[in-house]
This record gives C-alpha cells, sequence and structure tokens, in this order.
C-alpha cells in the first residue's frame, strides 16, 4: 500500500468536489457508511438545533474537498469525511465538549482517524466557524505529518533542530542523556520568537560535539509541535507556550530552570548541568575544562547586549571548609555557573593562568581555597579580607552574581539589556551610580576611581555610570539631593531603602576611591541609627 505521508500529502493538493464525476479517492459519506479506514469526523448540529449553522459547516466542507485539485491514484484507499449529527451516539461519546444541554454544538468539531492503527487527532480548542475552512486544512496537514512519522530522529531543513514526538522520544532518550526540549505552537508569537534562539543553541552545541569539546555528556536538543502532539503536551503538562523541559529516561519531564533570552545562556545551562562538578585532576583534566569554559564564554560574548559572562567556582580540595563551601557551589552551578574541584594548588594554580588571572598578593593556593574567576581575568577570591571564608550559598551567591557582569556597566535598565530585571532579582540590593559629562576629559578618570572601587568590593554593589543627559535618574538623584543635583556625583543607594543615599559630589573628591569606598562606611552608620546595632 502506498505510504500515508503520500496519501495525506494527495490530500492538501489533491481533494475532488463532491459531484457525479467526482473519483471515490475523497468523499463525503454518511457516517454509517464509513468503510475507509482513513476518516474526518466532522460534528454538527442538528436541523432542529441549529440548521443555519449546520449549513455553514456543511457549505465550508464542501469547500474544503471541492477546492482540491483532481490527482487520481486508484492504489491509496478512500478518505472519507462525515458529518455526525449532535445526536448520535457517536457525537455523544467523542465530542464531549460540545455537547451541551443549552447550546450543543457551538462550535464544529473534528476528529481525524487513521482505523489501521488506532491513531487519531481530535482538537481540544474551540475552533470557530469562521476558522472552520483553514482549521481543517492544517489540521488534516498535520494529521499527514502523524501518520508519516517513524520511530527515526529527523532535523527540521530549516533550522536543523531534531522533530521529536510521540513515536521517535523513546529513541531520542536511549540516545541522549540530557535531551532539552522546546514545547512550541507554530501559531504562537512567543513560540516564534524563541525558535531562532533554540536553532542558535541548537547549532552551537553541534559545533562543541564536533570539537570534542562535550564528549561523552550526551547534550541535545529538540522540538515538539504542540498542536500536532497533544498527546505529549498532556502527558508533560504544558501549559503555555514556548516552554522548556529536560526530558528523562523514563519519560518524564522536569522543568529547564535556567535563563533562556539568548543562545549563550541556554549552551551554558546545558553544558554546566551536563558536567556537573568538573575533577581537575591532571593537566589534561585542566585543558578540557578551560577549553569548554572559553568555548562557551565566547558565545557570551556574541550576545553583546546582555553583558553576561561565564563564571568559574573553582576550589582547592581539602580543609576544614571545603565541604561546606563545595555544597554552596552546587547549589548555584547551572546557568552561567560552571563548577571545579582543583586536586591541589598547583592544578588550581594551572587553571587560574590558563584563564589569564592570578590570585592576588595575600592569597595562597591551600587547600580549602575559593576562587570565582571570569574569562576576562578578573579575579574574586574569598580568602581576601575582609570576606575570609565563603560558606553559604547567600554568601557565594552575591559573590557569583556580581562576578557574571562587567564590574562597571552603564546605566541601561531596559528590558532588552535585562539589566533593570538582574538588578532587582538578584542578590545585591546596593547600587553605586556616577553621574556626570561623559564627554568631559575628566570622566574616564572618574571612572577609574569607581572601578578601583569595584574591584575591591565586587559582591558589596553593582556599579554603573552615566551622563547627566540621562532623565532615567531623575527620581534617583531627587531622592539623594535636596536641592539642586551637582555634577559629576557619585550616589550610593539601596533597593529596599535600608539607608538613605550617600553622596559624593565634585571631580576632586570622586577621583579619591577611598572617599568613594568611604560611602558605604556613611550608609552603614545611617542603617544603625535605623535599626540598632545588635542588627548589623
Amino acid at each position: 500500500m502506498t505510504s500515508l505521508k503520500a496519501l495525506f500529502s494527495l490530500l492538501l493538493v489533491g481533494l475532488v468536489s463532491i459531484s457525479a464525476t467526482a473519483l471515490p479517492n475523497w468523499t463525503i459519506v454518511q457516517e454509517e457508511d464509513f468503510n475507509s479506514p482513513f476518516r474526518v469526523y466532522v460534528a454538527v448540529p442538528t436541523e432542529a438545533a441549529d440548521s443555519h449553522r449546520r449549513g455553514r459547516i456543511e457549505e465550508l466542507l464542501k469547500q474544503h474537498v471541492g477546492k482540491r485539485e483532481v490527482v487520481q491514484d486508484n492504489e491509496l484507499g478512500e478518505v472519507q469525511y462525515a458529518m455526525v449529527d449532535s445526536s448520535s451516539d457517536y457525537f455523544t461519546k467523542n465530542f464531549g465538549a460540545h455537547d451541551r444541554d443549552e447550546d450543543p454544538l457551538p462550535y464544529p468539531g473534528l476528529r481525524l482517524f487513521n482505523m489501521e492503527n488506532g491513531e487519531y487527532m481530535q482538537p481540544d480548542w474551540q475552533i470557530l466557524l469562521n476558522d472552520f475552512h483553514t482549521e481543517v486544512d492544517r489540521l488534516v496537514l498535520n494529521f499527514e505529518v502523524v501518520a508519516s512519522q517513524t520511530s527515526d530522529i529527523l532535523e527540521d531543513t530549516e533550522d536543523g533542530v531534531s522533530i521529536l514526538h510521540s513515536k521517535n522520544m523513546e529513541v531520542a532518550l536511549l540516545t541522549t542523556k540530557s535531551l532539552l526540549t522546546n514545547f512550541y505552537a507554530p501559531w504562537c508569537q512567543h513560540s516564534q520568537a524563541m525558535a531562532p534562539i533554540i536553532a542558535k543553541a541548537n547549532e552551537n552545541i553541534k559545533s562543541m560535539q564536533e570539537s570534542k569539546l562535550l564528549t561523552g555528556l550526551g547534550i541535545g536538543i529538540g522540538k515538539v509541535d504542540v498542536d500536532i502532539e497533544r498527546g505529549l503536551l498532556q502527558r508533560h503538562d504544558i501549559k503555555q507556550y514556548p516552554t522548556l523541559k529536560f526530558m528523562d529516561k523514563d519519560g518524564s519531564s522536569r522543568a529547564y530552570d535556567g535563563a533562556d533570552t539568548n543562545a549563550a545562556q541556554i549552551v551554558s545551562h546545558l553544558v554546566t548541568k551536563a558536567t556537573g562538578v568538573a575533577d581537575i585532576k591532571d593537566d589534561e583534566s585542566v585543558d578540557a575544562f578551560v577549553d569548554r569554559v572559553k568555548k562557551v564564554d565566547g558565545l557570551f560574548l556574541d550576545e553583546e547586549e546582555s553583558g553576561e559572562r561565564s563564571v568559574v567556582v573553582l576550589l582547592v580540595a581539602g580543609g576544614e571548609t571545603f565541604d561546606a563551601k563545595l555544597d554552596a557551589a552546587k547549589k548555584h552551578m547551572g546557568r552561567n555557573v560552571f563548577v571545579a574541584v582543583a586536586q591541589n594548588g598547583a592544578l588550581a594554580g594551572s587553571v587560574l593562568s590558563k584563564f589569564g588571572a592570578k590570585p592576588s598578593s595575600d592569597v595562597t593556593l591551600a587547600a580549602g581555597g575559593l576562587f570565582i574567576v571570569t574569562n576576562s581575568g578578573s579575579t574574586v577570591t574569598a580568602q581576601s579580607p575582609p570576606f575570609e571564608q565563603i560558606t553559604t550559598p547567600d554568601q557565594l551567591f552575591s559573590w557569583v552574581f556580581s562576578a557574571s557582569y562587567p564590574a562597571v556597566d552603564r546605566f541601561d535598565p531596559t528590558r532588552a539589556s535585562g539589566q533593570g530585571w538582574r538588578i532587582r532579582a538578584g542578590p545585591v540590593k546596593d547600587v553605586m551610580i556616577l553621574v556626570g559629562d561623559e564627554a568631559s576629559k575628566e570622566f574616564e578618570g572618574l571612572k577609574s576611581s569607581l572601578t578601583v572601587v569595584s574591584e575591591k568590593k565586587r559582591a558589596d554593589a553593582v556599579y554603573l555610570f552615566a551622563d547627566k543627559s540621562e532623565e532615567r535618574l531623575a527620581g534617583i538623584l531627587g531622592n539623594a539631593f535636596e536641592g539642586e543635583v551637582t555634577y559629576p556625583c557619585v550616589v550610593l543607594f539601596n533597593l529596599d531603602n535600608d539607608y538613605a543615599a550617600q553622596t559624593l559630589v565634585g571631580a576632586e573628591e570622586i577621583t579619591s576611591a577611598g572617599k568613594i569606598e568611604g560611602l558605604f562606611n556613611g550608609a552603614k552608620v545611617d542603617k544603625q541609627n535605623k535599626t540598632g546595632w545588635g542588627e548589623l
């Protein structure tokens, strides 16, 4: 018998009109006269309930069948349509969503059935009468896809992402250790926006696999069209589109818990989750780890708007606080945070040097050491005073968050940059902003002073700069100054209003990193006055 794919392809291009000359391949029959395994049930109201609506559905169905070009292929067997009256037993059994006493069949009902293998498609959403002619075309096309599916895993010819469905999901899970699946609806604008991000992430994962950077990790990306795969939609409790999920070997799924505004974030999260804690035990493992992180970090650099970077939490095995630090690090592994354990100080030093970073002079590579390093070469370490130890997830989160973005960044709270969201949602609630005339010769020097403070007190605040013409700062500056704002100035404030805004005014004052740093002391005193010494 000719393949079902050919069968339903013919349906889309060759349905014939209902007339005495019509070929028997595509026909409208009475429900009791069904004899083809390929059936399309169309639920209609009784004449008594709504003759107008019934007549309109019948008219649209005839147009659907009749508008097709005549293509004869006697080997295909017959595809039959039948209008199922709302008084029929079949209607009561199979169109329950439409069976309402007060208003039977307010919307047309559709069910497509392949009696040979029991496959069927029944839309579980309301189909408006005005959309019936386009919906029946689209659904028949979708059912063609279902009928042609096999256990083979094929890639979409347009974006290269693996097409997953009920017949090949098991195979995909057998061949992939970590499978991220995008459940999407083709008509959904949010799904359409996510599609190129997923495609780019998939392309980057393949590139890393070809470069042997992901050997043994078994990372894969696929997509499920929820319009076609209603069973998978219900099984995995998909409530909105798109939804990203990790698929497990037993057929269950877990929510994707990483960021997804760009491909770099998705790739980084997949790689970090699949890698787990990297064991740095020899020179070969040093190279493998560093190369993998540098590749992912290069993807972040391609996403210029985000400003996000990869972050490595590197621990030296041993020491009394090692276990607590490792437990804290594991809680933040994922997204853009890589965690590695070097078995000795020499290996830790090798990792740092390959990232172009060096521990400060007062830090040793002793057992229990913890380093936070970005590929840009800047290193923050928990061993530097006054932060002698980091043992809790919250403490570590502030440091990791601060290292994820530039030490000093331009003020830009727009949705596109993501800066506003990450400040509001992040663990660091203190913000320091330098405001002045960017065109002046002195402004770069002022930024340099701010940078010195930011590197020294990286996890204490978010450090920003802006030109004095920035209108979005009016509220912040208005709260910081009682009268007219004086430029240049540095303002330190707390998002939770834990203390009054602290200010420093004048180029001469701001060029002193020590005076900028002194704003933190002023904030501390103000908070003490408000809350009492015992709460600090």
